[in-house]
Protein backbone atom coordinates (compact mmCIF):
# COMPACT_ATOMS: atom_id res chain seq x y z
CA UNK A 1 0.00 0.00 0.00
CA UNK A 2 2.72 2.65 1.26
CA UNK A 3 4.67 1.56 -2.63
CA UNK A 4 1.01 2.51 -4.40
CA UNK A 5 0.66 5.40 -2.15
CA UNK A 6 3.94 6.93 -3.06
CA UNK A 7 3.90 6.47 -6.10
CA UNK A 8 0.76 7.59 -7.26
CA UNK A 9 0.86 10.55 -4.48
CA UNK A 10 1.17 13.41 -6.92
CA UNK A 11 -1.52 12.34 -8.99
CA UNK A 12 -4.44 10.94 -6.74
CA UNK A 13 -5.82 10.82 -3.21
CA UNK A 14 -5.86 6.57 -2.11
CA UNK A 15 -7.38 7.82 1.05
CA UNK A 16 -9.77 4.40 1.46
CA UNK A 17 -12.91 7.09 2.85
CA UNK A 18 -12.24 10.22 0.33
CA UNK A 19 -10.39 8.57 -2.49
CA UNK A 20 -9.98 10.11 -5.97
CA UNK A 21 -8.91 7.04 -8.13
CA UNK A 22 -8.91 3.47 -7.08
CA UNK A 23 -5.59 1.00 -8.15
CA UNK A 24 -6.41 -2.32 -9.74
CA UNK A 25 -3.78 -5.02 -9.86
CA UNK A 26 -3.74 -8.49 -12.28
CA UNK A 27 -1.42 -10.90 -11.87
CA UNK A 28 -1.19 -12.37 -15.77
CA UNK A 29 2.06 -15.15 -16.86
CA UNK A 30 4.48 -13.97 -14.19
CA UNK A 31 4.04 -10.03 -14.44
CA UNK A 32 1.99 -7.63 -12.59
CA UNK A 33 -0.54 -5.14 -14.14
CA UNK A 34 -0.82 -2.33 -12.26
CA UNK A 35 -3.76 0.62 -12.77
CA UNK A 36 -4.96 3.33 -12.05
CA UNK A 37 -8.77 4.72 -12.10
CA UNK A 38 -11.15 7.44 -11.16
CA UNK A 39 -13.69 6.59 -8.56
CA UNK A 40 -16.56 6.82 -10.60
CA UNK A 41 -15.47 3.28 -11.78
CA UNK A 42 -15.34 1.57 -8.57
CA UNK A 43 -18.00 -0.37 -7.62
CA UNK A 44 -19.08 -0.62 -4.07
CA UNK A 45 -19.76 -3.60 -2.37
CA UNK A 46 -23.31 -2.23 -2.74
CA UNK A 47 -22.96 -3.64 -6.34
CA UNK A 48 -23.64 0.43 -7.19
CA UNK A 49 -21.05 3.05 -8.93
CA UNK A 50 -19.65 4.57 -6.11
CA UNK A 51 -20.39 8.22 -7.29
CA UNK A 52 -24.19 7.61 -7.93
CA UNK A 53 -24.67 5.48 -4.98
CA UNK A 54 -28.18 5.13 -4.30
CA UNK A 55 -29.44 2.46 -1.95
CA UNK A 56 -32.78 1.91 -4.05
CA UNK A 57 -30.87 0.56 -7.03
CA UNK A 58 -30.80 -3.32 -6.71
CA UNK A 59 -27.92 -4.41 -8.81
CA UNK A 60 -24.82 -3.07 -11.02
CA UNK A 61 -27.20 -4.54 -13.92
CA UNK A 62 -29.24 -1.30 -13.38
CA UNK A 63 -26.29 1.18 -14.58
CA UNK A 64 -25.18 -1.33 -17.35
CA UNK A 65 -28.31 -1.68 -18.73
CA UNK A 66 -28.23 2.11 -19.05
CA UNK A 67 -25.16 2.96 -20.65
CA UNK A 68 -26.35 0.14 -23.25
CA UNK A 69 -29.17 2.04 -23.87
CA UNK A 70 -27.68 5.46 -23.74
CA UNK A 71 -24.77 4.66 -25.94
CA UNK A 72 -26.61 2.35 -28.19
CA UNK A 73 -28.74 4.78 -28.62
CA UNK A 74 -32.24 2.54 -27.72
CA UNK A 75 -35.76 4.47 -28.06
CA UNK A 76 -37.63 3.62 -25.35
CA UNK A 77 -40.91 4.70 -24.66
CA UNK A 78 -44.13 3.89 -23.11
CA UNK A 79 -45.87 1.84 -25.86
CA UNK A 80 -43.29 -0.91 -25.92
CA UNK A 81 -43.44 -3.88 -23.78
CA UNK A 82 -40.19 -5.87 -23.08
CA UNK A 83 -39.17 -9.53 -22.03
CA UNK A 84 -36.30 -10.17 -19.52
CA UNK A 85 -35.23 -13.15 -18.98
CA UNK A 86 -32.82 -14.31 -16.41
CA UNK A 87 -34.07 -11.33 -14.63
CA UNK A 88 -33.52 -11.82 -11.37
CA UNK A 89 -32.26 -9.76 -8.96
CA UNK A 90 -34.27 -7.15 -11.30
CA UNK A 91 -31.14 -4.60 -12.58
CA UNK A 92 -32.93 -4.13 -15.85
CA UNK A 93 -36.75 -4.66 -14.89
CA UNK A 94 -36.05 -1.73 -12.62
CA UNK A 95 -34.75 0.62 -14.99
CA UNK A 96 -36.44 -0.39 -18.02
CA UNK A 97 -39.98 -0.34 -16.26
CA UNK A 98 -39.09 3.53 -15.56
CA UNK A 99 -39.69 4.24 -19.42
CA UNK A 100 -41.56 1.35 -21.18
CA UNK A 101 -45.41 0.39 -20.94
CA UNK A 102 -44.97 -3.14 -19.24
CA UNK A 103 -42.30 -5.82 -18.48
CA UNK A 104 -42.66 -9.23 -18.24
CA UNK A 105 -39.45 -10.26 -16.09
CA UNK A 106 -38.40 -14.22 -16.18
CA UNK A 107 -37.08 -15.94 -13.85
CA UNK A 108 -37.02 -18.58 -10.41
CA UNK A 109 -35.45 -16.07 -8.48
CA UNK A 110 -36.91 -13.27 -6.22
CA UNK A 111 -36.79 -10.04 -8.03
CA UNK A 112 -35.53 -7.38 -5.46
CA UNK A 113 -37.39 -4.42 -6.52
CA UNK A 114 -41.17 -3.47 -5.29
CA UNK A 115 -43.26 -4.92 -8.41
CA UNK A 116 -44.78 -2.34 -10.05
CA UNK A 117 -48.07 -2.11 -11.74
CA UNK A 118 -46.09 -2.58 -14.98
CA UNK A 119 -44.17 -5.75 -14.10
CA UNK A 120 -45.23 -8.73 -14.30
CA UNK A 121 -42.79 -11.45 -12.72
CA UNK A 122 -43.27 -15.30 -14.01
CA UNK A 123 -41.21 -17.20 -11.51
CA UNK A 124 -39.96 -20.19 -13.53
CA UNK A 125 -37.42 -20.95 -15.92
CA UNK A 126 -37.89 -19.70 -19.21
CA UNK A 127 -38.31 -22.99 -20.75
CA UNK A 128 -41.00 -23.18 -18.54
CA UNK A 129 -42.93 -20.18 -18.81
CA UNK A 130 -43.04 -20.71 -22.50
CA UNK A 131 -46.65 -21.64 -22.62
CA UNK A 132 -47.50 -19.02 -20.42
CA UNK A 133 -46.04 -16.41 -23.11
CA UNK A 134 -47.50 -18.22 -25.85
CA UNK A 135 -51.05 -17.98 -23.88
CA UNK A 136 -51.37 -15.09 -21.83
CA UNK A 137 -49.17 -12.67 -23.58
CA UNK A 138 -48.50 -10.84 -26.76
CA UNK A 139 -45.16 -10.06 -28.78
CA UNK A 140 -42.78 -8.27 -27.21
CA UNK A 141 -40.63 -4.65 -28.79
CA UNK A 142 -37.79 -5.93 -27.03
Amino acid sequence: VEYFTEMFADRAELNPKTFTHFVSCVYCQGNWYVGLSPNIYFYSSANTIREEHNDSIVSRAYYKIREVVERVPIKLDDSMDVLDIGAAPGGWTQYLSDYVRYVVAIDPGDLKIPLKPNIKHIKLKVEDALPILESDLKYFDL
